[in-house]
């Protein structure tokens, strides 16, 4: 574990907690933040591909959080906060909600369309590989209403086989659903 004392007076520590990956928390003298994971997100300048850091540990130097990890080929990566540890903490809170994965996890999906509707759900399609046919690439199809992701279900298969791509989806002021894709 690391730690270090903010200009404010607050602990910061640097640890693993119950054998989960390490993390940030902050002491603020009378009640512990909630378990901060920096994320480190770049473009990598050999692939020009976006690249986020995992394997991530780091240190404090002074002020500064310093960040250590591995990219998805095993290179190690180093990069330290522009930002006082005070003024960084706020943007390692996550705004966003836990994710959600639509796409089967043993198939490559393609670029998700999206479109939202008069009633506010919002509709996604994208193509998906079929572990058991490969060289196929059918449209899949999800919706999110009411906070909450429906199941995704295959909703195109072409019959020649081959890839669908490219879809575009669109929601019509009377609620109709319109998808165009290339294939």
């Amino acid at each position: 574990a690391q730690h270090s004392l903010m200009a404010d007076g607050r602990l910061a520590l640097w640890s693993s907690l119950g054998g989960s990956a390490p993390g940030l928390v902050v002491w603020d003298g009378q009640r512990w933040s909630t378990f901060l994971r920096p994320r480190v997100s770049f473009v990598n300048p050999a692939t020009t591909r976006l690249t986020t850091l995992a394997c991530v540990d780091a240190a404090f130097a002074g002020e500064r959080l310093v960040v250590v990890g591995c990219d998805e080929r095993g290179d190690v990566w180093a990069a330290a906060s522009e930002l006082a540890l005070g003024d960084l903490l706020p943007a390692l809170a996550s705004a966003w909600l836990p994710l959600e994965s639509l796409s089967s996890r043993d198939a490559d999906a393609g670029t998700p369309a999206f479109s939202y509707d008069a009633t506010g759900a919002l509709h996604a399609l994208w193509t998906q590989t079929d572990p058991a046919q490969p060289g196929e690439q059918p449209l899949f199809y999800a919706r999110r209403d009411g906070g909450r992701w429906s199941p995704p279900v295959q909703v195109l298969r072409l019959p020649e086989g081959g890839p669908a791509q490219s879809p575009v989806i669109v929601a019509d002021p009377r609620g109709w659903l319109h998808a165009v894709w290339s294939g």
